[in-house]
């Protein structure tokens, strides 16, 4: 496991400031260029195995179970993880329809969000962390995702999209600020869990949003 950092020069070299009646060294907060994680490709496998065990105990049309070549089960995977794509490329279309600069990142493990845009009106940077689910309330989230909505407060969304299969349409939710709108304390949801024995560090969650609380929301049918 390795995991490689790249910050920038002001952000790591101490700098000196002189004034009239002060001399101090000083060092910026660190601002991350880029990065590597190789557990973060570990982590995604073992949350993707949770999300499949958890749409196998919801789904309406599971895989089947006799099936000697398991080639079902194989499909079944391949199905849910077409979908996963159909609903990357639905919310990037309607964010084209809405930004002009937009562009996926999915693809880098360390942004936390799936779609990225330039706001020109505020020329600051949005996040968009694209969620897929065959069940209208429920879906995965990790630790980074949370970590970079806690950082980027207004200028990260959720955007929820719920395949409903019975009536082969799908709509979706966007939600600014999810981890205040949805009210989650961030620190207190990853706090470390201290044992005589052992350390455990959530890093993978599940939410269920209230079906309420989703019913007050403009619905974006796409």
């Amino acid at each position: 496991m390795s995991q490689v950092r790249v910050l920038s020069v002001d952000s790591v070299v101490p700098i000196k400031r002189i004034s009239s009646d002060l001399i101090s060294w000083t060092q910026k907060d660190e601002t991350e260029l880029a990065s590597y994680n190789s557990n973060l490709d570990i982590l995604y496998q073992e949350i993707e195995r949770y999300q499949t065990a958890e749409e196998l105990n919801n789904s309406n049309n599971p895989p089947p179970d006799n099936d000697d070549d398991n080639q079902g089960g194989l499909d079944w995977l391949d199905d849910n993880k077409e979908k996963g794509e159909k609903g990357e490329r639905l919310a990037l279309a309607y964010l084209e329809n809405n930004y002009k600069q937009v562009r996926s990142v999915s693809h880098i493990a360390s942004k936390g969000y799936d779609i990225e845009v330039l706001c020109e009106k505020t020329n600051t940077i949005l996040g968009f962390e694209i969620k897929t689910s065959v069940t209208e309330n429920k879906f995965f989230i990790t630790y980074n995702e949370l970590g970079k909505a806690n950082r980027m407060k207004d200028n990260y969304f959720l955007f929820f999209i719920y395949f409903q299969e019975d009536k082969n349409e799908s709509y979706a939710y966007i939600i600014q600020n999810p981890l205040q709108e949805l009210q989650i304390d961030f620190l207190k949801l990853t706090e470390p869990i201290q044992t005589d024995k052992a350390t455990v560090i959530p890093s993978q969650f599940r939410i269920s949003m209230d079906l309420e609380y989703l019913e007050k929301l403009d619905k974006k049918y796409l």
